[in-house]
């Protein structure tokens, strides 16, 4: 993640002003904590005799961000998923170790394992059960294969040179690097809130669709961001992690609104293009106006923006009490819920106000593809154990290593094709630069100061790299393999035929990685895109079918995960992505007027004549939802017939209209998938 440029002073004096730029850069800086805690890393673990030094220098490196709370985080999970690797390494010896076959076939399903549920989980929980798999490939495919007795010393020395890194990282960020994680979280608050105001002007002006369109996924991509750095700032400050449930309650709502915005949009404009009811298009307009112009810039006016939506309320009931246009009620409802929504923002992004009702935010899991991840772990993991065993190659374990390390870290990422390849071309260029600082460097020097003069320049540049954003992916397979490839043990060794086995098996274990992403178990947008919205389906059935969930948000939240999902697997602009992400989007806001009907069945506001309309039309949204249009439409006729005076039940109907229009955009999406 790119961090902020370095700025002066509020005097306006900048002490580093003569220094070139990049410098002066907090991108730079960053840099700079990382060689530092990587030097004290690896000076600790030479004073401590540590058998492999260099994997205490490899922790710092991966747990490395320029979010303090991201270290934090990243060190307690690397921790709990080396503990882990560390037992399974030891059971699988001391069960297997006797036959090959076994103990690779151990290894192979644990990967697999540990592969399934990192995909299953987010963050650092799942880099935290990615470690646990290829820990045992670290640590069991060594001299512990020929000396099954030595397997608790090398665990031991794993977990140590591992907590020795997380420490050394911990001690340099504690003391150099900024708690900025709670201000930064309520400034991205407001600011979203203003980009919140920014859509909903665009929509009331009627903006064309591409632009609105655009905004709006710009705008979901940066709301989603918000949540890794709500898990981070909990890890480092105690009072982001008493207000996380509220920060994704906030993010949330935005996320609705956002959704919800284009349908604001074309029901105003559609209703301004009617004479008979251009009138109330113009009314409404205005109760928007109101609204976007109390949305504060900042945290003092935040209970404007409470009062403001408390007033649109009452103008939209008052409104509602008298028309009988569904049309106009449809736009009413969606108004409504933002004022609602934007009344409820107002409060949890106020640190002034204390009690804050938790409510429970589901993650959803998509076990298909995690099952595919763990498939594809095992399969890579067996086959090229297999052709090890069968070839009696003296280097395939290191082979085996590399391949672990790079399916299952790349499997974690949202991108893991292009994650294969910044793995292999890292893996190519740390090699050259391994035997350029080995063979070409260190043999001419002597003592550990030089040791870091030689080694850290290229850690510092790749960590510049990582932190200004510019490939960011291949900067950190660089660092991380340099770190791996240089035999920088304790003591020294050099030998060049064990150098260049290491590194021809390395680049044979990153091509046996990147062979099982293309051809064993591909990954494909096409079926991820398929399964997300098929589960949104079945969450159309569960809003129907479930108990009603004290908070909307609770059934909404996964389902905008989902939708996050179907957008990042979409072609950046294009028709396909204008349609898929309508359908997916029109499927989300099913739930909303699915949960406002059960309230009417509920609470009587469906006369009894209208009332088997509604039951069979909930009926079929529990078994086939993609077939509940028609029926919705029949309700809405139902409910009309036997209301037409009732404001409340008009309203009702109202919501039937959108569902039937939702479950329509939805299905059309589908069938087209």
């Amino acid at each position: 993640m790119p961090v902020a440029s370095h700025t002066a002073g509020q005097d306006g004096f900048d002490m580093g002003a003569w220094l070139p730029g990049f410098l002066r850069s907090a991108a730079f800086f960053y840099a700079l904590r990382l060689a530092l805690s990587g030097s004290l890393a690896l000076y600790c673990a030479y004073f401590l005799q540590l058998q492999n030094p260099s994997s205490a220098l490899v922790t710092t490196i991966i747990v490395a961000s320029p979010m303090r709370g991201a270290i934090l985080s990243k060190s307690l999970w690397r921790f709990l998923g080396t503990i882990l690797g560390c037992v399974a390494s030891i059971m699988a010896v001391a069960l297997f170790v006797q036959s090959p076959l076994l103990y690779l076939s151990a290894f192979a399903v644990w990967t697999g394992c540990c592969s399934y549920i990192s995909n299953l989980l987010r963050y650092f929980r799942a880099y935290s059960a990615a470690l646990a798999g290829y820990t045992i490939a670290l640590i069991g495919f060594g001299d512990v294969l020929a000396h099954p007795d030595t397997i608790f010393s090398v665990a031991l020395d794993r977990l140590s040179v591992v907590s020795l890194g997380i420490v050394c990282s911990a001690l340099v960020t504690m003391l150099l690097q900024p708690a900025t994680s709670e201000n930064k979280l309520q400034a991205d608050s407001m600011q979203s809130l203003r980009d919140l105001s920014e859509l909903l002007t665009m929509v009331r002006d009627g903006a064309s669709e591409e632009k609105i369109l655009d905004t709006r996924r710009r705008l979901l991509f940066r709301i989603a961001s918000y949540d890794q750095a709500v898990e981070f700032g909990a890890a480092e400050s105690s009072e982001v992690a008493r207000r996380a449930n509220a920060f994704r309650q906030l993010f949330g709502l935005m996320t609705s609104v956002t959704a919800s915005s284009m349908r604001i949009g074309e029901r105003l404009q559609a209703l301004s293009a009617d004479p008979q009811t251009a009138e109330a298009a113009a009314r409404l307009r205005r109760i928007l106006s109101n609204l976007i112009q109390h949305i504060p810039d900042n945290v003092q006016e935040l209970r404007h923006l409470v009062a403001a939506s408390s007033h649109m309320h009452v103008e939209l009931r008052h409104f509602a009490n008298h028309t009988q246009c569904l049309k106009s009620l449809g736009l009413v409802n969606l108004l409504d819920d933002a004022a609602r929504q934007l009344r409820m923002m107002a409060r949890l992004a106020d640190p002034r106000v204390q009690k804050i009702r938790r409510v429970r935010l589901p993650l959803w899991r998509d076990h298909v593809t995690a099952l595919r991840s763990g498939l594809r772990a095992f399969l890579a993991a067996e086959l090229l154990g297999l052709f090890w065993i069968y070839t009696e190659w003296p280097s395939g374990g290191s082979a085996i290593v590399m391949t672990a390390i790079i399916v299952a870290l790349a499997a974690t990422g949202d991108n893991p094709s292009g994650m294969m390849k910044a793995f292999l071309q890292g893996t190519l260029i740390a090699s050259v630069l391994s035997f350029v600082l080995v063979y070409g460097i260190l043999v001419h020097m002597d003592g550990f100061p030089l040791l870091l003069m030689a080694y850290m320049p290229i850690v510092i540049l790749c960590g510049y790299m990582q932190a200004s954003g510019r490939n960011p992916a291949l900067a950190m397979s660089i660092m991380l393999f340099y770190a791996v490839l240089s035999p920088i043990a304790n003591p020294i060794h050099y030998n060049l035929t064990g150098f260049l086995n290491s590194v021809f098996s390395s680049i044979i274990g990153a091509l046996a990685a990147n062979i099982a992403f293309m051809i064993l178990v591909p990954p494909s947008f096409e079926m991820s895109i398929r399964l997300a919205t098929l589960s949104l389906w079945r969450g159309v059935s569960d809003a129907a079918r479930k108990k009603m969930p004290a908070s909307n948000l609770t059934w909404e939240y996964p389902q905008y995960q989902k939708l996050m999902r179907i957008s990042a697997r979409l072609p950046p602009a294009g028709p396909e992505r204008r349609r898929i992400g309508r359908g997916s989007a029109a499927l989300v806001l099913t739930g909303r007027e699915i949960f406002k009907i059960r309230h009417a069945i509920e609470h009587g506001i469906v006369p009894v004549s209208a009332r088997p309309a509604v039951q069979r039309l909930l009926a079929v949204l529990r078994r086939q939802p993609q077939r509940a249009a028609e029926f919705a439409d029949h309700a809405c006729r139902e409910v009309v017939a036997a209301g037409v005076h009732d404001p409340q039940l008009l309203r009702t109907a109202a919501s039937l209209a959108e569902l039937h229009l939702l479950l329509l955009e939805g299905g059309r999406q589908v069938s087209q998938s």
